[in-house]
């Protein structure tokens, strides 16, 4: 009995690790408010491809890292866009202050300035393009570029 309950235990500490926009369907799915909305410039630093959500590291111009949440693995590969360390990118997206201190953007938006592609990740409203995981154009049926 005892075992099973440090087992329980080590597993819902486990899940309740790293930042809560890693925790995909725990709670903070979208993470996204409408009130938060910024606008940067940066140049990425890191990109990490990896579920449950890709993220940018990026740099702005005042020397500030920012990590940029971006959207499921398949909506990313399904843009066609890759973001590689080095581009000038424009994002749009809702400003959330981890309890660290730390800034991450929830991204509505990410144009590779260079290129001038732009990844659409959510509506006006702050929706999910991909709507609830129901398939690849999302509920709005529009396409992850613009």
């Amino acid at each position: 009995m005892m075992l099973a309950v440090a087992v329980l235990f080590l597993t819902v500490a486990s899940a309740e690790a790293g930042p809560w926009w890693m925790r995909w369907g725990r709670g903070m799915p979208q993470g996204y408010d409408p009130k938060t909305v910024i606008t940067l410039e940066a140049t990425v630093q890191t990109v990490r491809p990896a579920p449950p959500m890709p993220t940018l590291d990026v740099a702005t111009g005042l020397g500030e890292v920012v990590t940029v949440v971006l959207c499921p693995p398949w909506y990313l590969e399904q843009s066609g866009i890759r973001f590689t360390p080095g581009d000038r990118v424009l994002v749009e997206g809702s400003r959330v202050m981890e309890d660290s201190g730390r800034l991450v953007v929830v991204a509505a938006r990410v144009q590779k300035v260079d290129e001038g592609v732009t990844l659409r990740l959510r509506d006006e409203h702050g929706r999910p393009l991909w709507g609830h995981m129901g398939g690849p154009m999302g509920s709005s049926g529009r396409g992850p570029m613009r």
